[in-house]
């Protein structure tokens, strides 16, 4: 499977709100997640296009 899983969306929609919660800007970029919350990603499910999905979903999270 080479797209986000649900489990994978889930986990960064958890990280962004509990950003917003705590009033600090919201990810918009992958290079803004820490190293902990990527090895997270890569054990959910881990693809060659990994890092393309999830800066995706995340841009995309905060055009809406």
């Amino acid at each position: 499977m080479r797209s986000l899983t649900k489990k994978q969306m889930k986990f960064l929609d958890k990280i962004q709100d509990t950003n917003i919660k705590a009033k600090v800007d919201p990810l918009i970029s992958i290079n803004e997640i820490t190293f902990d919350e990527w090895s997270t990603l890569i054990d959910m499910n881990d693809t060659e296009i990994l890092y393309q999905e999830v800066n995706r979903y995340l841009q995309e999270r905060i055009n809406k």
